[in-house]
């Protein structure tokens, strides 16, 4: 015996005893041609429909069958009583048996089902509620999307770096003694403590310029000037083609830069031959030698970056003045990444950082005397220590702002839905008179509300998806030409 078919014995015990033993082996038989034919079936599809029946037919046949074992029993035990008893009980019994077998007949699926069809039906005869309440819903749900998303992408969101727990943010503190950016040859200093760092990147995030194509095309962009080693710190790899070659380290060596792979596909259409090409930057041309990962957008958390260039294309794209801040102490622009060795941690680092602060204050005391060297965790930062303390309190004031929007909305609702509920009286009566209960009554009007409810959803999720096209096609051209990357969460 199969295991299905002894679920199905089980399930035969709900029959009263008289019923199994003139009945039960015929049911088993035709059980097990319809399982086989069932089985034969590929997918989960055919079993799931078969069980499904198999216990309709029970949940419809099985109450009555042992009701009527009751009433049978119970006639037994009163043949003493009068005639008129005897017929008074039997009328009672057999009008309450059959009251339980009608409810039991009325599938709360098919129930629901007719819910849904009249709330619809409701719904599309009356346009000029349904559509204000979906643009009330809309509006509401769409802003609370889209600020969240927004929100996610800049705080929230994981970076994808290959272990980030062994990643730290080094900072040389500033004039007021606030952690800030190093400068270059700060960060070469710290590149010499291997014993410290496995490696270390340094680089100038989200800086505005003009390209050119070959096409002909301009187009405004961020760029972010990199060392040939921040795709190996950060644990990437290049879709296409190769990361920049430490070569490019070197200033007057060949400019060239790494396309991220969303400018690949918005600024090159894809193009599988796109490295080799050239485009101009600044008035200077720069070679593209790869394509970086596909699920990579850049450093700055929710900011979509162009282009990686090399150091060697800071002078001929950004100017004289970037190539001349390689040799001073004095000018600050970059930010400077390591990963930690394998059974360093972040006190180590900052202990290493300390004595190196001490020296440089004490070889070049104008340029470092007074200022310390901080180690954070990737995990601590997301933009920039001083920049965070600022975004967070944001961030909270706008989602307190658009959750607001969205009380308003479902206050305006709800007011929509009294008004309406106050012209149905009629309606209701007429239900209540035909034989509706309260709990049907609240059943409809539920599935009516979740309906509108549901719809509005997606017409919000639909509002907040053209918010982020739109945001992302502006691309901010004021006051930096940065394209935010918005998906919903």
């Amino acid at each position: 015996m199969s295991l299905a078919e002894r679920i199905y014995r089980l399930l035969l015990l709900t029959y009263p005893r008289p019923f199994r033993g003139q009945y039960g082996d015929g049911m088993a038989s035709l059980f097990r041609a319809r399982w086989a034919r069932a089985h034969s079936e590929k997918g989960l599809r055919p079993r799931s429909c078969f069980w499904t029946e198999i216990l309709k037919d029970l949940f419809i046949t099985a109450p009555p069958e042992r009701l009527e074992s009751w009433r049978s029993h119970l006639s037994r035990m009163r043949r003493s009583h009068t005639p008129r008893s005897q017929a008074r009980h039997r009328d009672e019994l057999g009008s309450r048996t059959s009251r339980i077998v009608m409810r039991r007949r009325e599938s709360l699926l098919d129930a629901m089902m007719q819910d849904l069809k009249q709330s619809l039906r409701r719904l599309v005869q009356s346009p000029g509620f349904t559509i204000m309440a979906l643009l009330i819903l809309g509006l509401g749900i769409g802003a609370n999307a889209a600020m969240f998303s927004i929100v996610d992408a800049m705080l929230f969101r994981p970076m994808p770096w290959e272990r980030p727990d062994e990643l730290v943010w080094v900072y040389q503190d500033s004039d007021d003694g606030e952690p800030s950016s190093s400068s270059y040859p700060a960060f070469r200093d710290m590149a010499d403590y291997t014993e410290v760092f496995a490696g270390v990147a340094a680089l100038i995030p989200g800086r505005p310029a003009r390209m050119i194509t070959e096409s002909g095309d301009a187009q405004q962009v961020t760029v972010t000037y990199a060392t040939s080693g921040l795709f190996p710190v950060l644990g990437l790899r290049a879709s296409r083609g190769q990361w920049l070659d430490p070569v490019a380290d070197e200033p007057g060596s060949e400019p060239v830069g790494v396309v991220s792979h969303q400018a690949w596909q918005r600024l090159f259409g894809a193009d599988p031959d796109v490295v080799g090409r050239s485009v101009r930057l600044g008035g200077a041309s720069v070679t593209i030698v790869g394509v970086g990962p596909a699920d990579y957008a850049g450093e700055l958390p929710g900011v979509d970056t162009a282009l990686w260039l090399s150091i060697s294309a800071s002078g001929p794209v950004g100017g004289s003045y970037y190539w001349n801040t390689l040799e001073r102490r004095d000018d600050h622009w970059f930010q400077v990444i390591g990963r930690l060795r394998a059974g360093i941690d972040a006190n180590q680092a900052q202990s290493a950082m300390d004595l190196l602060a001490q020296r440089l204050a004490s070889e070049f005391p104008q340029y470092n005397e007074g200022r310390d060297i901080t180690v954070f965790s990737a995990a601590q930062v997301r933009v920039h220590p001083e920049e965070d303390a600022r975004l967070y309190p944001v961030a909270g004031v706008l989602m307190s702002v658009v959750g607001l929007v969205l009380l308003i909305a479902c206050g305006n609702l709800a007011n929509l839905l009294l008004a309406r509920a106050s012209t149905r009286g009629r309606e209701v009566a007429v239900r209540m008179a035909m034989g509706a209960t309260r709990w049907q009554l609240v059943r409809h009007l539920l599935t009516e509300s979740i309906v509108l409810a549901l719809t509005g959803g997606c017409v919000g999720l639909l509002f907040a998806a053209w918010a982020g096209r739109a945001l992302a096609a502006s691309e901010l051209s004021l006051p930096l030409p940065l394209t935010l990357e918005i998906t919903l969460d």
